[in-house]
Formats: C-alpha cells, structure tokens, sequence
C-alpha cells in the first residue's frame, strides 16, 4: 500500500549571506497521475559567476522532462544556450 507523504521546501542562505546571494535550487514536479515525483536539489557554487541561475534551470529542466538520469547530461545544449542568452544581459560580477 502506497503511504501519502507531503514534500516542503525551504531554502536559507549561509550565514552572512543575504537571500538574494543563496544560490542552490530544488524543484520537484508530479509525473503523470501515478503519484510519482521528480524532485531535485542542486548546490549551486558560491564563488561562480550566474550560478544560481544554472543551478535553477538544471533543476527545472530535469524536472519538466521524463529523461532517463543516465541520459540527462547528453541533452543539455538547449539549458546551455538559454543560460548563455540570460548572463549576457547581465554585467560579470
């Protein structure tokens, strides 16, 4: 028998840091109606440049999409070049 369970999220940045400097990510989205779920967590890198941004569309990409893990990393160009079309906006900090 399938036990029900609730997922939360929360997110907190290190300590000295502001909310707008926390840069790692989680989404977690249902996969049909079977009551599974994709979720995922990443740490985004503290000292990179845009990384929270990364950090984000990895997680909503692998999400929305049923891709097998073992073929995930083989399908990213598309994550590439919107995240190359975001940063380019925006001045390197």
């Amino acid at each position: 028998m399938n036990q029900p369970f609730i997922i939360e999220g929360f997110s907190c940045p290190k300590a000295g840091n502001t909310p707008e400097e926390y840069e790692d990510a989680f989404t977690y989205r249902e996969i049909g109606n079977g009551g599974k779920y994709r979720i995922s967590i990443a740490d985004g890198a503290t000292e990179t440049s845009f990384s929270q941004l990364w950090a984000a569309l990895l997680m909503e990409n692998y999400t929305r999409n049923e891709i097998p893990v073992d073929q995930y990393f083989k399908q990213l160009e598309s994550v590439r070049r919107l995240w190359s079309q975001r940063i380019s906006k925006d001045p390197l900090p």
